[in-house]
């Protein structure tokens, strides 16, 4: 940019108040008056120019890239800027779902954005949750990818939950709240009338079979026909024994024995 042409600009000096400078003049080097600025006064946004024949820039680049992607990005992106509403929220962190059941997992959505409301990732969240049935709270911290988006915390009992996101980026600190529920799976209160069909799609995957009210007599002759299987099962259970204290105390008493008797007998 220091081989773009000079701008016309008028002569004076300006009084910006609360704008943020983008590109400024410079002359030798001294960095003067601004040349393209903007202001955001929280309802709308604008954006300065002071100047003009802004066009030879472009041709400029043109001339010494073949390109013009740098000149390009300045433009679009200060009327993407400009064209984004300021009510636009640049962090939402949100469950799935308002309500869960009590088997699920609970997920969140995350969605990070900057100044012009690109997608930006890389952000630490640290996410916590508050029971509102015995005041306990979880915390957790996440780290948003470009290829996983939504977390998950595991499974929670059932009740009323707050949370509350927190992140950084771009020098400011954000944060969402809000309120989740989780509810008992009341599946047989959903249903009063037997899904036979179901039943039968059930027994077929499973290698059973299905009877209705009036085959009982077939039911007996097949259960008496069956042959039984035994089903062998096993269980492996680990102990520390660093958590055996009385085996420690065995060991203990052991090396003390055989210290004393090699003292007694003189031998060492």
């Amino acid at each position: 940019m220091n081989n773009y042409p000079t701008l016309k600009v008028p002569y004076g000096t300006y009084d910006l108040g609360p704008h943020e400078i983008l590109l400024q003049q410079k002359v030798g080097n001294l960095i003067a008056k601004p040349v393209l600025s903007f202001f955001d006064n929280g309802i709308s946004k604008y954006g300065v120019l002071y100047g003009t024949g802004i066009w030879n820039w472009r041709l400029q680049e043109l001339a010494m890239s073949n390109n013009s992607l740098l000149f390009d990005q300045i433009i679009n992106k200060s009327i993407q800027y400009l064209s984004v509403q300021s009510d636009k929220y640049k962090f939402i962190f949100k469950p799935l779902a308002p309500i869960f059941q009590i088997s699920d997992i609970i997920q969140f959505t995350s969605e990070s954005y900057n100044d012009i409301y690109e997608p930006i990732t890389g952000n630490r969240i640290t996410l916590r949750v508050l029971s509102k049935k015995n005041g306990s709270e979880s915390i957790y911290n996440f780290t948003v990818n470009d290829v996983n988006k939504t977390f998950n915390i595991g499974t929670l009992e059932k009740g009323i939950y707050n949370y509350e996101a927190s992140t950084a980026f771009n020098g400011e600190n954000f944060s969402s709240n809000g309120q989740f529920i989780i509810k008992d799976a009341q599946l047989e209160s959903n249903a009063f009338t037997a899904n036979h069909n179901l039943l039968k799609d059930l027994s077929n995957r499973t290698g059973g079979q299905f009877y209705k009210k009036n085959e009982i007599d077939l039911l007996v002759k097949d259960f008496g026909n069956s042959q039984a299987k035994s089903v062998i099962q096993s269980l492996q259970d680990f102990t520390k024994l660093i958590g055996l204290k009385w085996l420690l105390i065995i060991i203990l008493t052991l090396f003390g024995l055989e210290w004393f008797f090699r003292k007694y007998l003189g031998s060492y």
